[in-house]
């Protein structure tokens, strides 16, 4: 039996430093495609919100054989006094341009999620079905 060697207890430096930096390259990768998919999880904000809307706009039709010309109008539907619509999760406004016999919902991104979704600052729905721009829906 050889004498005098001890036995290696741990890890050296350079060791370490290497995990660190593959751990720091993992993050790097990992965090945009994190970013944007929490980007992509609140735009479903506004796809309900628009939703709610478009199936309130067919009910004040129904009711009216009109749209609704405000959002004011569309919130007395639930009971509500208020001129003005957020999304659930307070993503997104939600905006009507109508005409007696059209619509066109606009849901525009607020606070947070404006400054984090340049690629679709606004979403679209109108009373014929037509969502823009396609790359968001």
């Amino acid at each position: 039996m050889i004498t005098g060697f001890k036995k290696s207890q741990g890890f050296t430096l350079v060791e370490l430093m290497i995990v660190v930096v593959i751990i720091g390259i993992l993050a790097a990768i990992a965090y945009p495609s994190y970013k944007q998919y929490t980007v992509k999880a609140k735009r479903s904000d506004a796809y309900g919100a628009l939703n709610n809307a478009t199936s309130e706009q067919e009910k004040f039709y129904s009711q009216n054989l009109r749209y609704a010309t405000s959002m004011e109008a569309l919130n007395a539907l639930n009971g509500l006094v208020s001129t003005t619509r957020t999304s659930t999760d307070g993503h997104y406004t939600i905006t009507t341009s109508t005409t007696t016999q059209t619509y066109t919902l606009t849901a525009t991104a607020i606070g947070a999620q404006a400054a984090a979704d340049t690629s679709c600052p606004t979403i679209t729905i109108n009373s014929a079905g037509q969502r823009s721009p396609k790359s968001c829906w």
